[in-house]
């Protein structure tokens, strides 16, 4: 190695401890250090540039991380957008009537009023219905008198 790299390094690092070193003088620094990992004396200073060398490429790792989480993200959002508008596209309503499929919306209305006036609505319907649990109904209150008539037992009563 040649003495006057040796010196030159020397007084860059004397003026990085005195705080009057450049960026391009420390990187340079740096790169001398890690690129002659043998040589003698430069421990401490390897140690404190070796330490930032590693901090800039953790730096430097996280920032190509998020850019792939991001482009994947954006990738996703272009898919996810491209496949809704291709779906709005299509004609969602249809109605399948007497096994052919009718997509014309006026026409299922139109078909659907048909049908619900074909329906007829009987008032009496219900009470139609019910009409025999009417006539039960007094047989139903002889049944419960009979139950009112009898006492019930408790546990005293029986000894």
């Amino acid at each position: 190695m040649k003495t006057h790299k040796i010196e030159h390094i020397k007084s860059l690092i004397n003026k990085y401890y005195a705080g009057l070193s450049s960026k391009n003088e420390e990187k340079h620094i740096a790169k001398f250090l890690i690129n002659n990992p043998d040589l003698k004396g430069f421990e401490a200073e390897r140690a404190i540039f070796g330490y930032f060398y590693q901090h800039k490429q953790k730096k430097t790792y996280f920032i190509n991380r998020y850019l792939k989480y991001s482009v994947a993200a954006s990738i996703a959002i272009i898919m996810t957008t491209t496949l809704i508008l291709k779906m709005s596209n299509q004609t969602r309503a249809y109605a399948w009537v007497n096994g052919k499929k009718i997509s014309d919306i006026e026409v299922v209305k139109a078909l659907a009023q048909e049908s619900l006036s074909n329906v007829s609505v009987n008032a009496d319907i219900i009470e139609n219905t019910l009409a025999p649990f009417k006539d039960n109904n007094h047989k139903i209150q002889e049944q419960l008198s009979v139950f009112s008539d009898v006492e019930l037992l408790t546990n005293d009563d029986e000894h």
